[in-house]
């Protein structure tokens, strides 16, 4: 062994030591979905396949295939072994620090093994790579993230060594990490196609050809034949993930209500090193890669996961979507030092250092907000074995949760990993991510999060469909985390929901609050198709809209139009014409007009009218209102109405100012109609 590789050894221990200690800060770190793949892995233990719960079956409600097996096996070895069923997840903690700790040495590994890295590069690359946030704090999660990037160095570590005299076997470890990493996540074709096709494009003709017969036709079959059984055990293209938190990034409907994060996803990933620090190592890179062609294919590579990354986004602290690129990045910090600052050994350990501090620096910054938005402190201060610091506050809302509902029982949470995990609960998860149901409702009425699908529930006397399918299910008891009631409910944590039908028995601390059912009947949602609304008038369904007579553009209906989306909003008009929603092409049935709250600031009566598409009017009521305490609304429509506009019209002509709060127009759309008569099952007429 050379002087120079005992100083690599020597270096590639002190990367792990200083990752390993700094991972010690996330300890405590944990996030719902961690639970999930477990309760998936519960299922099969029993022998009744890849389901979610037995209400509906077969639903593909996780992205890690190979990660939901690995799980089904901890959990079997746990049982097996006697231990707590908590175990489990400190047991999944343990393979993603392992997993960490890996990314590591395999970086290094590639790194040695590229022509144009030295140590000062090496270092760099190693230590960045060691006080990466977001790789130390993924290590401590139970979630598929490490172990993925893993597979991830794996693959461009075999990519790396290739053509050295021993391309048939690095080529056949090639395939191995490429399959590995595209069963590990969903999505990871696309990380390996970056991969892959990066060094494929770069190589010359003779090694493409190895590449392409070797690694890219295998891996293409196995990767069909994979996705051909998901397909045929699933029934669908895509996963619940895929249909409730990516679609409607790619979809053409404008006015959808969608709850974004305040910062884009790569502008949180630059936050993590500051813009300064990025923009430097971005021109380095390109400059590098000018001079250097191995730095081409890691450049290529990186640029596409980056792009695609910043499309899809991620809701999750921690940015856990730019941890297997974060590898690549370290190889390319490395290749950077070594061929910008070649021959000047003195300025290139001079860069390295600089390297080192920033990222040290930045590390501490990253562990500082940490603490501040996941309201947990770093396990290195203030060490614990007590489970209420790595499971909080789940852990209160499980405790709480099983003193009312019986193991093995339904439960709606749309928390939908740990709870449901530790009760063994029949859980329907309304956020759509475990939810067939919810995932594919064709309604828009709800916020379009990255988190899922979300209908805020409310007081309000009347149930949409979102709201109808628990009472179709019989689910008996309902939590709810506070902060979305409060969000919903004018602040405080309502007494009810759900036109009555559930009502509070407990609230768990500031963040969760428990329903059961009441004692209302619901029969009419066992029984009858056509009891399942949705808000007709919702901003997201409107086809166009006019003020006073004067039309209103598509993009400035939801802020023109606020009480069509759950929110209040005041309107002034002159004339008897206050305002015309159009909200279909074609008549559709309607069934119900709601308003939760109406009042003008001066005495007046307003006419409700819905019309068909030809402009006949269906149906009409009217209701006088005035200053002072607003009044609620709630008129049945005959059955059988059809219509496709709503028109509100003044009694008299002068200017008037009226405060209407979440207006609804109840009905069923044809798409809703047929999607409900295809998914439930009633009794025949």
């Amino acid at each position: 062994m050379t002087i120079a590789d005992r100083r690599a050894r020597w270096l590639l221990a002190a990367a792990v030591g200083v990752f390993f200690l700094y991972a010690a800060n996330f300890l405590y770190f944990f996030v719902d979905d961690e639970g999930i793949s477990f309760v998936y892995a519960q299922h099969l233990l029993r022998g009744q396949g890849l389901i979610y719960n037995t209400i509906e079956g077969r639903v593909e409600g996780y992205s890690n295939f190979l990660d939901v097996m690995m799980n089904t096996a901890i959990l079997a070895a746990s049982r097996a072994a006697g231990w707590p069923k908590l175990s489990v997840f400190f047991t999944g903690k343990a393979v993603s620090l392992l997993a960490g700790i890996g990314t590591l040495v395999l970086s290094d590994a590639s790194m040695r093994r590229l022509r144009n890295v030295e140590a000062p590069g090496l270092a760099a690359g190693l230590l960045m790579l060691a006080t990466a946030g977001p790789l130390a704090l993924w290590s401590c999660s139970s979630l598929e993230t490490v172990p993925f990037a893993f597979l991830v160095s794996l693959l461009v570590f075999a990519l790396v060594s290739g053509g050295e005299g021993e391309s048939s076997r690095r080529d056949a470890l090639a395939l191995a990490a490429a399959v590995a990493a595209s069963l590990e996540r969903l999505d990871g074709p696309i990380y390996v196609a970056a991969v892959c096709g990066a060094w494929f494009l770069t190589a010359g003709r003779a090694r493409r050809g190895e590449l392409f017969r070797r690694v890219g036709v295998p891996l293409v079959l196995i990767v069909a034949a994979y996705h051909g059984w998901r397909v045929l055990y699933f029934g669908d293209w895509l996963n619940m993930p895929a249909y409730t938190k990516v679609l409607y990034k790619l979809g053409s409907a404008a006015n959808v209500i969608v709850k974004a994060p305040e910062q884009g996803y790569l502008r949180q990933f630059v936050g993590v090193y500051g813009w300064p620090a990025v923009a430097i190592a971005a021109a380095g890179a390109v400059a590098a890669a000018m001079k250097s062609p191995p730095v081409r294919p890691v450049l290529l590579a990186l640029a596409v996961m980056i792009v695609y990354v910043g499309r899809v986004g991620d809701w999750m602290f921690g940015l856990r979507f730019m941890v297997p690129l974060l590898p690549l990045m370290a190889i390319l910090v490395a290749q950077t030092v070594t061929v910008l600052c070649r021959g000047r050994e003195r300025i290139a350990w001079a860069a390295t250092l600089a390297v080192v501090c920033w990222c040290g620096y930045r590390a501490v910054v990253f562990e500082r907000r940490y603490e501040a938005v996941e309201g947990r402190v770093s396990w290195l201060r203030q060490p614990s074995l007590e489970a209420d610091r790595y499971f909080s506050p789940y852990d209160k809302v499980w405790r709480a949760a099983a003193l009312h509902i019986p193991r093995g029982s339904r439960l709606a949470y749309n928390q939908a990993g740990f709870v449901p995990f530790m009760l063994d609960a029949e859980n329907v998860d309304d956020l759509g991510i475990c939810s067939r149901f919810y995932a594919q409702l064709p309604t828009l009425g709800v916020f379009f999060t990255e988190v899922g699908r979300y209908a805020p529930l409310t007081t309000a006397p009347v149930v949409e469909a979102t709201e109808a399918y628990l009472l179709y299910q019989d689910v008996p008891l309902l939590i709810q985390r506070a902060d979305l009631l409060r969000s919903g409910n004018g602040g405080r944590v309502p007494a009810t929901l759900i036109g009555g039908y559930y009502e509070l028995i407990e609230s768990v601390g500031d963040t969760d609050a428990i329903y059961r059912r009441s004692g209302r009947d619901a029969a009419v949602y066992k029984q009858d198709p056509s009891a399942f609304t949705e808000n007709l008038a919702h901003v997201a369904r409107l086809r166009s809209a006019s003020l006073g007579g004067k039309s209103v553009a598509y993009r400035d209906i939801p802020p023109r139009f606020p009480f069509l989306r759950q929110r209040s909003g005041r309107l002034t008009a002159a004339g008897r014409g206050l305002f015309e929603v159009r909200f279909a092409d074609a008549d559709v049935g309607v069934s119900e007009l709601f308003v939760n709250a109406v009042s003008a600031d001066a005495p007046v009566t307003l006419t409700f009218e819905l019309a068909s598409s030809d402009g006949t009017v269906r149906f009409t009521t009217a209701r006088e209102v005035g200053p002072g305490a607003p009044g609620q609304m709630s008129v049945a429509v005959p059955p059988g109405t059809r219509a496709a506009a709503l028109r509100v019209t003044q009694s008299g002509t002068n200017p008037l100012s009226v405060e209407l709060d979440d207006l609804r127009v109840l009905g069923q759309s044809r798409e809703l109609a047929a999607y409900i008569r295809s998914r439930l099952t009633f009794p025949p007429d």
